[in-house]
């Protein structure tokens, strides 16, 4: 484990991620224009953005390049069953009843990515920002009991992005 990025922020009519020690970012995504979007931001901030669109790719760089900080899109190459099943957890939230909160460790989704990184000694320590369909506490409750550091559900703003980064450079982790 290295030392805390300097998360100090720049100003030049918009907020600038300052990272000395958070260059390199690994962003899990498969919607192209969420890729690009999200990338642009990280990248107009001063991040080195590393781009994986599946599972595979994702776990193979975050080993690899060890990048200071993880976004992952939570359904990224999810199957529609397996998105059904988080649908119904939302649906029961919403009518007030209690969702099972349940994620698997085998799935090849944002949740199983998280799952396994944070599980392997060389990837534990970095830091995983999921980003959800939305914001509900089911969601956070399936993403933290997934290992993700934070959530941040859409939609959000470039400020909201920045912020997460930050409070998570802030308490410590990554390289």
């Amino acid at each position: 484990m290295g030392m805390a990025p300097d998360c100090r922020f720049q100003k030049n009519n918009k907020m600038l991620l300052a990272f000395s020690g958070m260059k390199r970012i690994l962003l899990v995504e498969d919607d192209p224009i969420m890729l690009e979007l999200l990338s642009e931001i990280l990248q107009s901030s001063g991040v080195n953005v590393l781009v994986a669109s599946t599972f595979e790719d994702a776990r193979e760089k975050a080993v690899k390049e060890h990048p200071s900080a993880i976004i992952v899109d939570l359904f990224f190459s999810t199957k529609n069953s397996d998105v059904q099943f988080y649908l119904d957890g939302i649906r029961q939230e919403l009518l007030g009843e209690t969702p099972s909160v349940y994620v698997s460790r085998a799935s090849k989704d944002g949740f199983g990515l998280s799952y396994r990184l944070k599980e392997d000694p060389e990837t534990g320590s970095i830091p995983i920002l999921a980003i959800g369909p939305m914001d509900t506490p089911y969601l956070r409750k399936l993403a933290f009991g997934a290992g993700c550091d934070e959530y941040l559900g859409k939609p959000f703003g470039m400020k909201d992005l920045l912020h997460k980064l930050t409070g998570m450079c802030q308490k410590g982790g990554g390289q």
